[in-house]
């Protein structure tokens, strides 16, 4: 039977690698094929990248994995302008926090034979101030 993904929207008041999701981002929604809502402008995000300076700040995106994933390989793979490119493989809490440079960007999670693409072009990522 395939594993159904079901990736979800952290509650604001947690906290992640030092920064509230609501200081990452607001309004986020994930809809079947595609997610939309505001990422803000975060400078001094340090503990995201602590040896490079230019990845930490930018706009962030937090998601996480539906538990029924709990202990299977969910991997997730940004694609677009700007991207790496490379595919990452979540810890065991599920969740993905990751820097979009642009908003034509997809997220793609896999799990087994599994897949599910996020576009992210609804999304508004606020400039810096």
């Amino acid at each position: 039977m395939k594993t159904e993904i079901t990736v979800e929207v952290p509650r604001s008041e947690e906290s992640f690698l030092g920064k509230t999701v609501s200081e990452l981002q607001t309004d986020i929604v994930v809809n079947e094929t595609n997610v939309t809502g505001t990422l803000n402008y975060v400078e001094e995000f340090t503990e995201f990248n602590e040896t490079d300076p230019l990845e930490q700040e930018g706009n962030f995106i937090v998601l996480k994995v539906d538990e029924a994933t709990k202990g299977k390989t969910v991997t997730a793979k940004i694609t677009g302008t700007g991207t790496k490119g490379k595919s990452v493989k979540l810890d065991e809490d599920g969740v993905l926090i990751c820097k979009i440079a642009n908003n034509d960007n997809k997220i793609t999670f896999t799990i087994e034979d599994t897949t599910k693409e996020l576009d992210l072009t609804a999304l508004t990522l606020k400039e810096k101030e």
